[in-house]
């Protein structure tokens, strides 16, 4: 139904206005609910074919189901991290990409830090000052074949 401009604003600015929108609210809302039900359903049942893609690609066996579940649940808490990273590749924001098929995707970051990091060594890279440089005089300019 087309309306003229008169017509559409008087709609527009009414009673019947606002009961539209609330109608409308109210089901975009259920919709919005509805959707987000099915798709966090569809999330977790195909985060779980991931992580068990991910344990045949590295052929992983867990010693239990205790275990099993702990390393799972690392591995869904990661999944939104790498997502977010990637996001911020994606515009620039980062150098590298992360993949969840990386053997590190059930490794808490402690686990992550004490298995494959160093500890922090004690050079001129790493370590902090050890006192104030003093203020000197320097000319503008030095003939080094002279010196």
């Amino acid at each position: 139904i087309f309306l003229s401009q008169e017509a559409d604003t008087a709609f527009w600015t009414s009673h019947n206005a606002q009961r539209f929108y609330s109608t409308f609210d109210t089901a975009s809302r259920k919709m919005k609910s509805i959707s987000l039900f099915v798709l966090l359903g569809h999330l977790s049942r195909s985060s779980a074919l991931q992580f068990e893609d991910w344990m045949s690609l590295h052929g992983m066996e867990f010693e239990n189901a205790d275990e099993l579940e702990y390393r799972r649940q690392i591995f869904l808490k990661n999944q939104p991290r790498v997502e977010r990273h990637n996001l911020a590749y994606e515009q620039g924001l980062t150098k590298y990409a992360m993949t969840m098929e990386s053997p590190f995707s059930i490794l808490t970051d402690e686990e992550f830090t004490s298995q494959y990091l160093m500890e922090s060594q004690n050079c001129s890279a790493t370590h902090t000052s050890s006192g104030k440089l003093e203020a000197i005089d320097v000319p503008e300019s030095v003939d080094w074949r002279t010196r």
